[in-house]
């Protein structure tokens, strides 16, 4: 449920920020894959992130912070094809305590 509850939050923002239908939904894709990417390669027993949703009047950036098992930028460049082509920036960075920084940003 909390995944469903996330997905309408940040169509409902992409939508606010003015993309369009086909975007929102690329971007919703985006955020699902990332999700699913920390649930099943950063906390195999517990699903615990945060999400930052920043909407700007021509921007929509989205970042994930977790404190579970760094994940290389081999692997992160790999894994991560949805949200690479959907957002024009896409990094993804150790987090200083332990973990992953992953940031998207999609400019209208």
């Amino acid at each position: 449920a909390g995944g469903a509850a996330l997905k309408a939050f940040v169509g409902e923002l992409a939508r606010n920020v003015g993309f369009a239908p086909e975007q929102t939904a690329a971007i919703q894709k985006a955020m699902e894959e990332a999700a699913r990417i920390i649930t099943d390669n950063v906390y195999p027993s517990e699903n615990t992130y945060a999400v930052m949703a920043i909407p700007e009047p021509n921007a929509l950036s989205l970042t994930f912070s977790d404190h579970g098992k760094t994940l290389s930028a081999d692997f992160a460049k790999s894994a991560f094809t949805q949200a690479s082509s959907a957002f024009d920036e896409f990094d993804v960075s150790p987090h200083p305590r332990g973990g992953n920084i992953i940031r998207f940003t999609k400019r209208k």
